[in-house]
């Protein structure tokens, strides 16, 4: 299976953190095959390239709303309805990108780009967004800022995103494989070893030797 622990520390996947951070002002997290979240978002200092994001983690129920969101995504995936998702999170027309990672045949986790909305987003619809995040324990001001600064997506920005999003699923599968390959391949040459240097296999002629032989 897949050592989530370890994907934060290849430079490929900060890198293309950092590329949807920069480019379109969204947050990219992984979770593993029971909805589990695997990113430092949780944690009290975290540098967020999403100013929405931010917000909603600073909320009293924050966390709850991304997992609900995590949730439904991961159980569509494991019962193998998506190879691809743009969801609508518990937040007013603010989606996200979840891609499915699959290795050896099995679900092993997703790969998920959030927050934004689409370029058509009304004002309307953005008071709407507003108010609920509100209702959620936000204050106004730190509410009308998540919804001036949220990322309004255009088609072909969408594109990108999925692309990269499924680019990151891809390596994360590339690097685990590479790590299987290698961990055989070891353990067939530890057991050639093994094999060549038995007691049985060991070639000498003097009598001391007979003498440990026997």
């Amino acid at each position: 299976m897949i050592n989530w622990q370890d994907m934060g520390k290849l430079h490929v996947v900060s890198k293309l953190e950092e590329i949807l951070g920069k480019w379109f002002g969204v947050e990219m997290f992984y979770t593993d095959a029971h909805g589990k979240m695997w990113s430092n978002h949780a944690d009290k200092n975290f540098p967020f390239k999403s100013h929405f994001m931010k917000v909603q983690m600073q909320m009293p129920y924050g966390m709850d709303f991304l997992s609900e969101d995590i949730e439904k995504a991961t159980d569509e995936f494991a019962a193998g309805k998506n190879d691809l998702k743009i969801y609508d999170s518990y937040f007013k027309h603010v989606k996200g990108v979840a891609f499915p990672v699959w290795f050896e045949g099995e679900f092993a986790g997703s790969v998920f780009v959030y927050p934004f909305v689409l370029d058509s987003v009304t004002r309307a619809e953005m008071s709407e967004l507003k108010k609920q995040m509100m209702e959620c324990g936000t204050t106004e001001s730190d509410a009308t800022e998540a919804c001036e600064r949220i990322k309004k997506m255009w088609p072909r920005e969408m594109e990108y995103v999925k692309e990269l999003t499924g680019l990151m699923a891809e390596e994360m599968v590339s690097f685990h494989e590479e790590i299987s390959k290698r961990e055989s391949h070891i353990h067939e040459l530890s057991s050639q070893v093994g094999e060549k240097y038995r007691y049985h296999a060991m070639i000498g002629k003097s009598k001391k030797m007979q003498q440990i032989y026997a």
